[in-house]
C-alpha cells in the first residue's frame, strides 16, 4: 500500500485545483505554499475536513478569485471522489467535507483485507545491508548502547514496512530482540570493554593491498589522484620519483591521506546532512605499518563484501552512535578512494542518552531495574497479591520492555534523549509504554468478549462490512479516530523513511524513528477517551445491533493499527488486561 485514502483524496483535489489555475492561464508560482496547496485539518473537523488556505493565491481581482472557486467547486462536484460538500469559509479559500460513510467503508475494508500488512508496502526488490557496532550478550552496557540496539531493531522494521529487504538482519535483531528483564538483571555492572561481533574483530588479510599502496605512494601521478602524501611535507613525490633511494622510501613510511581534498574532488556535501567540516588529513601509515583507522577501513570493506557476496543492489546503511559518527565518515572516505567500493552508502546517527535527576543510574542494567520495579509495584497495586506469580513476572516483563523501548524512541534518533531514571516518583514518560499496551489489551478484551457472546448465541455474528450501516457512526470522535489515525497510518509509516541514500553528495540518512511512538501516543489518547465515553457492546435487541456492529468495525480497525504499530516497535502485546 503506497498511501492512505486521505492522501489520495488530497492529491486528487490538488490536481483539480492546478487544472483550474491552468485553465485561467495563471502562473503557478503565484501559489504561496511550498508544502502543498491542499491541507488536511487535524482539529475542528465540524467546519471541514480539508481546506485550501485563504492566502494561497496572490491575486488582486476578487471577481477572478470567486470565479476560480466556483470552477473548482463544479469540478469537485463532478468528480464525486468521496467528497460530500464544499463551503465558503471566512478563514480559507474553500472548505471541503468528505463523505464519511464512504471513507469508513473503504478504510474498514482495507484494514480487514490487509490485516497485519495494513500500512506496509510490499517488497520492491531494493536490498539494503544494515551495519552497526553491536555488543555481545552478557556485556555491560550503558543507556546510549541500549538506545542504539532499540533504534537498530526499529529501523529494520521501518525499512521492511517501506518495501526494503534487509540483508542479514538476524545479526542485528538477535542483539535487541531479547530485551527481557532476566538478561539485564543477571548481567554484571562492571565497565569492562565491550566485545564486538566476530565480523568486526576479524583481522584483515590485506598484505597484498598494503604492498600495492606503498608502491602507489611512490608514483607521483597516483599519489596525487589518491590524495596520498608523506607526513614530512618537505619531501615531495617528485623528489621520490627522481631519486628512488632507500632514504626517500624511508620518508614514505608515514603516509597521510588528504580526506578534505577527496571531499572536494568528488563534490561531496559538507555540513548538515553531509560530511563533517572538520575532516582533514588522516594518517594511514605509521612507521611502515597501517594505522588503526586504515585497518578498520579494510575490516569494514571485507565485512560488507562477505555479507553481500558482491551482489548488493541498493546499498549499505551504517547506524552509529554520535561518538563514532566522525570516525565512520573517515573510514567511508578511505574506502571510497582506496578500495573502489562504489555502491550507495549512508549514515544514521544515534544521539546519546542524558540522564536527569539526582540519583542517576549509570548503566542500562540499573535503568532496567528501575523500570521493572515501577511496573511490578503498579501491577501488584492493580491486581493484588492473589494473582499467579508467573503471570505477574510475564506481565511485568512485557510492560518493562515496552516502557524502555517507547522511552528510548521518544525523539528523533540523531538528537540527544533526556530521560528521568530515578526509581522513585515514576516519571511520566515511563507510563507511556504501559498506557499503549493497556489500551491495546482493553480493545482486544472487548473484541474477545463479543466473540464469546457470539459463540453462546447471545449476539448474531458480525455481518460483512458491506451490510453494516456505517452512517450510524455520527459522533465526531468516531470520525477523528478514522480520519486522523486509522486512515492516516499508511502515510505515517511512509513518512518514517524519508531518505535512505541521499543524492548530491550528501551522506546522512533521514529515518524518523520517533514518528510511530508519537503517533501511538496521540492515537491511544483519542482511543482511550472514545472507549470511556461510548458504550460499544449493547444488549442483543435488534434495534441496538446496527450501531454496535458499526462501532465493532471501528474497534477492529483500531486494534489492527495498534498491533501493526507494536510490530514496528518490536513490542509484544498483552494477551489480556
Amino acid at each position: 500500500m503506497a498511501s492512505s485514502i486521505t492522501q489520495e483524496i488530497l492529491q486528487n483535489i490538488e490536481l483539480n485545483f492546478i487544472a483550474v489555475l491552468n485553465s485561467f492561464a495563471l502562473d503557478l508560482n503565484k501559489i504561496r505554499s511550498k508544502s502543498g496547496i491542499v491541507r488536511k485539518k487535524t482539529r475542528d473537523l465540524k467546519s471541514g475536513d480539508i481546506i485550501i488556505p485563504a492566502g494561497c493565491l496572490q491575486l488582486d481581482n476578487p471577481l477572478q478569485v470567486a470565479e476560480i472557486r466556483e470552477t473548482l467547486i463544479s469540478m469537485l462536484a463532478w468528480d464525486k471522489n468521496c467528497i460530500q460538500n464544499t463551503k465558503l469559509d471566512e478563514f480559507s479559500f474553500l472548505a471541503i467535507y468528505l463523505d464519511r460513510s464512504k471513507i469508513f467503508k473503504t478504510v474498514f475494508s482495507e484494514v480487514g483485507c490487509q490485516g497485519s500488512a495494513y500500512g506496509f508496502q510490499t517488497p520492491s526488490g531494493r536490498n539494503i545491508l544494515l551495519k552497526a557496532p553491536n555488543k555481545l550478550k552478557g556485556c555491560s552496557m550503558f543507556l546510549s548502547d541500549l538506545r542504539l540496539l532499540v533504534v537498530q531493531s526499529h529501523v529494520i522494521r521501518l525499512l521492511e514496512a517501506n518495501g526494503y529487504t534487509v540483508l542479514h538482519k538476524n545479526k542485528v535483531e538477535e542483539m535487541s530482540r531479547d530485551l527481557d528483564i532476566s538478561e539485564l538483571l543477571d548481567s554484571t555492572d562492571d565497565s569492562s570493554p565491550a566485545a564486538t561481533t566476530e565480523i568486526n574483530s576479524k583481522p584483515p588479510s590485506s598484505s597484498q593491498f598494503m604492498d600495492s599502496l606503498k608502491k602507489l605512494s611512490l608514483d607521483p601521478d597516483e599519489s596525487k589522484r589518491l590524495a596520498i602524501e608523506p607526513e614530512d611535507a618537505s619531501v615531495s613525490t617528485d623528489d621520490c620519483q627522481a631519486n628512488a633511494t632507500d632514504q626517500h622510501e624511508e620518508s614514505f613510511k608515514n603516509l597521510l591521506l588528504n580526506l578534505k581534498r577527496i571531499i572536494y574532488d568528488k563534490d561531496l556535501w559538507v555540513g548538515k546532512d553531509g560530511y563533517s567540516k572538520n575532516i582533514n588529513k588522516v594518517k594511514i601509515f605509521e612507521d611502515g605499518n597501517p594505522t588503526p583507522l586504515l585497518k578498520d577501513a579494510l575490516i569494514e570493506s571485507e565485512a560488507v563484501t562477505s555479507l553481500t557476496h558482491g551482489q548488493i543492489t541498493c546499498g549499505c546503511l551504517h547506524i552509529v552512535p554520535q561518538s563514532q559518527s566522525y570516525r565512520q565518515q573517515q573510514i567511508r572516505l578511505i574506502r571510497l578512494v582506496l578500495l573502489d567500493q562504489s555502491f550507495s552508502e549512508s549514515q544514521l546517527v544515534v544521539g546519546s542518552v542524558i540522564q536527569k535527576g539526582k540519583t542517576v543510574p549509570d548503566s542500562a542494567q540499573s535503568f532496567y531495574r528501575a523500570r521493572y520495579q515501577q511496573m511490578k509495584e503498579a501491577s501488584e497495586m492493580r491486581y493484588g497479591p492473589d494473582i499467579d506469580a508467573s503471570e505477574i513476572v510475564r506481565r511485568v516483563n512485557l510492560l518493562t520492555s515496552a516502557s524502555v523501548k517507547v522511552d528510548l524512541l521518544g525523539n528523533d534518533s540523531h538528537n540527544e534523549l533526556h530521560l528521568e531514571v530515578a526509581e522513585t516518583d515514576r516519571p511520566a514518560e515511563s507510563r507511556l509504554g504501559s498506557f499503549i499496551l493497556y489500551n491495546t489489551a482493553r480493545v482486544a478484551a472487548l473484541l474477545n468478549q463479543f466473540n464469546e457472546k457470539v459463540s453462546k448465541d447471545f449476539y448474531p455474528p458480525l455481518p460483512p462490512v458491506d451490510e453494516v450501516n456505517l452512517a450510524l457512526l455520527r459522533e465526531e470522535e468516531d470520525w477523528e479516530l478514522v480520519f486522523l489515525f486509522i486512515a492516516e497510518f499508511p502515510t505515517i509509516v511512509k513518512q518514517t523513511v524519508e531518505v535512505v541514500f541521499p543524492k548530491d553528495g550528501k551522506y546522512l540518512a533521514k529515518i524518523h524513528t520517533h514518528k510511530i511512538t508519537k503517533f501511538l501516543e496521540s492515537f491511544c489518547k483519542c482511543l482511550s477517551a472514545h472507549y470511556s465515553r461510548y458504550h460499544i457492546l449493547s444488549g442483543n435487541e435488534e434495534h441496538l445491533l446496527p450501531v454496535m456492529y458499526a462501532r465493532l468495525y471501528l474497534m477492529q480497525s483500531a486494534h489492527r493499527v495498534l498491533l501493526n504499530c507494536l510490530h514496528l516497535l518490536d513490542i509484544d502485546a498483552l494477551s489480556q488486561l
